[in-house]
């Protein structure tokens, strides 16, 4: 059973969040979508390139979303983080060589902390 299905039945469900198999995410998905236009908006308004930071959420379904809002992409910290949807990620590290097999698929854009190399 994939995970999203996992709990599927009791969406909508009187106590469904007692009986939910854990960990699990729940999001009010009306209040999500609200405060991802509200950032892209606000973003947009002021001439920012929010560049959402994945470690927030660690979902890219998520992710997805604050791209179609109009993110240019995400922002994360580890090599293993971006998963294979998310074709634009930003990136801050100390160094370049766990990124080379990224970039042969991605737009990267890298912020170097410390070079060690």
């Amino acid at each position: 059973m994939r995970s999203e299905e996992l709990n599927a039945d009791l969406i909508g469900v009187g106590g469904g969040r007692s009986r939910l198999a854990t960990p699990a995410l729940v999001i009010d998905l009306d209040l999500l979508e609200d405060n991802i236009a509200h950032m892209a908006a606000h973003a947009g308004a002021n001439g920012i390139a929010l560049r959402p930071h994945a470690k927030t959420h660690k979902c890219s379904q998520i992710a997805k979303l604050q791209i179609a809002a109009g993110a240019p992409g995400v922002c994360v910290a580890s090599s293993a983080k971006p998963k294979r949807s998310q074709r634009r990620v930003s990136i801050r590290s100390s160094s370049l060589r766990p990124w080379s097999p990224i970039a042969q698929s991605r737009a990267l854009s890298l912020s170097i902390q410390k070079s060690a190399n």
